[in-house]
């Protein structure tokens, strides 16, 4: 196993542990729909890879693969995203400036994540790639998560 797959499988392993925390408490129904919430999202992050590793922009080690995303981190973005929206439920009640607030500090962690990413080798820019674009995914993606799980999933009964 090499050094991606190792810190892989230990990204799934921390985003793992919470989300089974967080899923076996509240309506199992509701849990399942923002799963699915977390699972498009994961789908379409893996697309955006997919497409920036034949566009030569960046590309994501580690195995094995769904196209081009290591299937550990299609899970833990799943998992995170899960974690995000039970966190979103319980603040979505509060005034817009904390739920603004929320999504832009998502958006940072994701460029966090991004930065370590490249730090330890996981992460690589592709000939034709910078940092930019890689930014983009978080800025799209992040704000996707809330319009699915609010226009469509958050509207099915779940009680």
């Amino acid at each position: 196993m090499n050094a991606e797959t190792k810190i892989i499988n230990a990204v799934l392993v921390i985003s793992l542990i919470p989300f089974i925390i967080l899923f076996l408490k509240g309506d199992k129904i509701k849990n399942l729909l923002i799963t699915s919430t977390g699972f498009i999202i994961s789908s379409l992050n893996t697309l955006v890879e997919k497409l920036s590793d034949e566009l030569q922009l960046y590309r994501i080690y580690g195995e094995p693969k769904i196209f081009s995303t290591p299937i550990q981190l299609f899970f833990a973005w799943l998992f995170l995203t899960f974690m995000f929206i039970k966190i979103w439920e319980t603040i979505k009640i509060r005034p817009k400036i904390f739920r603004i607030i929320y999504i832009v500090f998502a958006i940072l962690i994701g460029w966090t994540m991004d930065f370590l990413g490249w730090k330890m080798g996981i992460l690589k820019l592709g000939p034709k790639g910078n940092p930019i674009i890689n930014a983009g995914v978080w800025i799209l993606l992040v704000p996707s998560s809330i319009i699915i799980w609010e226009k469509i999933f958050s509207k099915l009964k779940h009680k």
